[in-house]
């Protein structure tokens, strides 16, 4: 019975009102420090990432949210290969990665409990070489063999198996990049000592598909897009030195023009970003400078910068070139040696303004549905986070004023926080983690959707509630369920919050016929907001046999209305919204009211034995 009545539920937050300070995380040992390029990896309720134990040997640094702890390497050798992409990958719920042993010979190692444990190659050569990634339930990775060329590897949680290359003479891309596309992982592969080209694996073999032209070849698969039904990666013309976008639909691969006659998409450095159905890279242009260049899948338009002598301001491959919150694109901007991050909003370009004159902003970040970047003070020299208001930004204060600051070249969310690279001193250059919380105006932990024969009530309880103001009530009946993207919600009704921990309801009366989607706007009193995720039903209209009111119920007691007198007693049982019989009782005449048990707030259900089920509501 309980099944009926409980269809959806969704535990969620919401951002920031209150800003807090950063708490240092203490690394393991006092010598040693993170690896302080790139991102961490959560799995289950931790989060890892590599940390320097000396002498280019690294290791797999664990927090738990309270405590770093350093996890032994299986050999006094190199350890985890680092990076700065993610250096791990989870599948079947464990930490894998790829280790450096003697040899000097690359090994998948696996994390059981606390204990690395290295992988047995199936060959003895240079090994395991690139990330590994999950597909069709098996790990996939490039594999130096014998013959010192790349072939696909396969991991299926207790072996790796070579799997044998297109072509007899023949070698993937060094670099082994794999990616996921429409069911089928795409590598590059070059045949007798040709160009590298595009090759598609579905699980058993492999399909390799022409460049567009003779002299060129796909580069950095890594670092592809995908848009609609295509995937686009960079392309580079070995006579020419040009480089373009190359795109692949499943069957073809095509180039996409460049703008004008520079270098185009040489350096790309972590990739692109997807915005509004559009793409947005780093380009080069005729005069040698890097321009932001949109394309929208089959034409390429270079943006416009927010001032004539300025030019994006980037880290070659260590931080992202962009950051999207909103619809706005966010990037670091340089004109005349001062640092802004600047916006576009997909038709002007314009500069956020710093601090003051003392004062620069780099590498924008998105936390929490907010905008925060690196402020660098250039009279004192130290770096703090600062989280931008839609007016200005404002200084979080950094653990002690005489410490460094904070080291945005590592960044990642962990639990709903932001970790980041923290130094005290310069002069040692001792990176470790830092964390910093917002505090959260809104909690929920349940958002639920009941149906009955008329219409659908949606029912949430809030655990904490800092300077809310009201929760908007969003509808769709459009849209593709496996994506959120242009999908429309209306406005269907607005719930007062009570400022704590409280149960809510409301009643869409006019359901339509099929998937309903519906999401909560949580609005605070400074006029900040956050969605909620969005849940569905399916509703089926039912011919309205009885009717009951009123609803929300008043002095409890509710009015059942049938459409004729019963010839027999109707029997009726009334559950509450975890399913638990709380009444039974017979109807008798067309209209009857009954009385409830003392009910407590909350969302009830009646079913009745002529087949009517609905739903009433008491506050």
């Amino acid at each position: 019975m309980k099944k009926n009545i409980l269809l959806a539920i969704v535990t969620l937050f919401s951002f920031a009102g209150t800003s807090q300070t950063l708490v240092k995380i203490a690394n393991p040992t006092t010598t040693h420090n993170l690896f302080a390029f790139g991102e961490g990896t959560t799995i289950g309720s931790n989060f890892y990432c590599s940390y320097s134990t000396g002498a280019g040997v690294f290791s797999v640094l664990k927090y738990d949210g309270s405590t770093a702890t350093l996890l032994d390497n299986p050999t006094s050798v190199s350890g985890v290969f680092t990076g700065v992409q993610p250096n791990f990958v989870e599948y079947n719920g464990s930490l894998h990665a790829v280790y450096l042993d003697a040899g000097p010979e690359y090994k998948l190692v696996k994390l059981v409990g606390n204990t690395l444990t290295l992988i047995a190659n199936p060959i003895a050569t240079a090994g395991v070489k690139g990330l590994p990634v999950v597909y069709n339930g098996n790990l996939y990775f490039g594999y130096i063999n014998a013959s010192l060329n790349v072939q696909l590897a396969r991991y299926n949680g207790t072996a790796i198996t070579l799997i044998n290359t297109p072509t007899i003479n023949g070698s993937n891309e060094l670099n082994s990049h794999l990616k996921v596309f429409n069911g089928n992982l795409l590598y590059y592969y070059a045949q007798n000592g040709g160009e590298f080209q595009l090759a598609s694996f579905n699980g058993t073999t492999s399909t390799l598909f022409n460049n567009p032209t003779t002299d060129g070849k796909p580069i950095n698969l890594d670092k592809s897009l995908q848009l609609g039904s295509s995937i686009y990666f960079q392309y580079k013309n070995d006579i020419t030195g040009i480089f373009q976008l190359a795109k692949f639909d499943g069957s073809t691969v095509s180039l996409i023009p460049n703008p004008d006659a520079g270098i185009g998409f040489d350096s790309v450095g972590k990739g692109g970003v997807v915005m509004n159905g559009n793409m947005y890279w780093r380009y080069k242009n005729s005069a040698g400078i890097y321009k932001i260049a949109r394309c929208n899948g089959n034409n390429i338009t270079l943006i416009n910068y927010p001032t004539a002598t300025g030019k994006m301001l980037f880290t070659e491959g260590i931080m992202n070139d962009f950051t999207v919150l909103n619809n706005t694109l966010y990037y670091c901007y340089l004109d005349n040696s001062t640092a802004n991050i600047a916006k576009y909003d997909g038709a002007t370009t314009t500069l956020l303004p710093n601090i003051n004159a003392n004062n620069a902003t780099l590498y924008p970040i998105v936390y929490n549905n907010s905008l925060f970047a690196t402020n660098f003070n250039l009279t004192t020299q130290k770096y703090n986070l600062a989280k931008w208001n839609g007016t200005s930004f404002n200084l979080i204060n950094n653990p002690s004023s005489s410490d460094e600051g904070i080291n945005p070249t590592f960044t990642s969310i962990f639990n709903g926080s932001l970790i980041i690279g923290y130094i005290e001193d310069i002069a040692t250059g001792v990176v470790q983690l830092a964390k910093y919380t917002e505090v959260l105006p809104i909690l929920l932990t349940n958002f639920t959707l009941l149906q009955n024969s008329e219409n659908i009530i949606l029912n949430w309880k809030s655990a904490s509630e800092i300077n809310a103001l009201h929760y908007n009530i969003e509808k769709s009946i459009d849209g593709n369920p496996a994506s959120q993207q242009g999908r429309y919600f209306e406005t269907i009704g607005k719930v007062t919050a009570k400022g704590v921990a409280s149960n809510y309801n409301f009643i869409d009366e006019k359901p339509s016929t099929g998937v309903n989607y519906y999401k909560l706007k949580m609005v605070d009193k400074d006029g900040k907001y956050e969605y909620s995720k969005t849940v569905t039903i399916i509703y089926n209209t039912k011919p309205t046999t009885v009717s009951m009111y009123p609803n929300p119920i008043h002095n409890n007691e509710v009015k059942i209305v049938l459409a004729t007198k019963p010839n027999t007693p109707v029997n009726y049982s009334i559950y509450n919204s975890q399913g638990i019989l709380l009444q039974q009782g017979k109807i008798n005449a067309q209209t009857q009211t009954l009385n409830l048990l003392k009910p407590n707030t909350g969302v009830y259900c009646i079913k009745m034995s002529n087949g009517y089920t609905g739903t009433f509501i008491k506050n």
